[in-house]
């Protein structure tokens, strides 16, 4: 999606859901599905059949779980069975925001399980990598919502919103990336190619000394 609807779009996304917590209310099931646009372009929240009133008593029954939500846009603390807060709405705001500018979530897999355990222990590709058009300031706000550890995301969606609407003055220094992210890079296709051709030279020049090896050990003495 260009970057002008996909941020129009995100602007109002973001918006919504800062309303909900202002009154104290956590979706816990946001994505794509539960997101409707109506005729005048104005966007709209459905689907609160798994929100939780931020602060009230805990409610458990025989057949309830804590883990609410879909696997391509759960949060971690979601899949270990916690009950969530409005840092995990933050959470599927940026993988919905991801998917926007990038066309696909972040992490896939052959089933549900797969998909969960990689919100858990993989490293997101990061968006500009999928399309390089992502301003990085955009990129930044991205990764920060989808962090695995709640305490290093944005605590609340008025927060992302302020950065979405003036992403072009933040200052990248104080959006450091994760270790794990920052030590792992994905190749392109020019290093593959590059790393192709010196496996290739390295196989030749050992070929080449096994053979003068064993033809100097076969050649006749005087």
């Amino acid at each position: 999606m260009p970057l002008n609807e996909a941020l129009s779009i995100a602007d109002q996304l973001v918006e919504a859901v800062d309303y909900l917590h202002t009154h104290r209310v956590c979706h816990r099931d946001l994505k794509p599905e539960n997101i409707t646009m109506g005729q005048n372009g104005r966007l709209h929240i459905i689907d609160f059949g798994s929100s939780l009133l931020e602060g009230s008593w805990r409610v458990t029954w025989r057949f309830g779980s804590d883990t609410f939500g879909t696997p391509d846009y759960m949060a971690p603390e979601q899949i270990q069975g916690k009950r969530g807060d409005v840092r995990t709405d933050v959470y599927a705001l940026g993988i919905i925001l991801y998917e926007l500018l990038t066309g696909t979530v972040p992490f896939h897999g052959d089933n549900a399980l797969s998909v969960m355990n990689q919100h858990l222990t993989a490293i997101p590709i990061s968006p500009r990598r999928l399309q390089s058009s992502i301003p990085l300031e955009i990129e930044a706000i991205i990764l920060k919502s989808i962090r695995r550890n709640p305490d290093e995301r944005y605590q609340f969606a008025s927060e992302i919103l302020n950065d979405l609407k003036h992403f072009s003055d933040i200052d990248l220094s104080q959006f450091p990336m994760d270790p794990e992210l920052k030590s792992t890079s994905v190749l392109t296709d020019r290093q593959i190619w590059i790393g192709t051709i010196l496996i290739f030279i390295a196989f030749l020049i050992l070929t080449a000394l096994i053979v003068f090896s064993y033809l100097s050990d076969a050649s006749p003495m005087k």
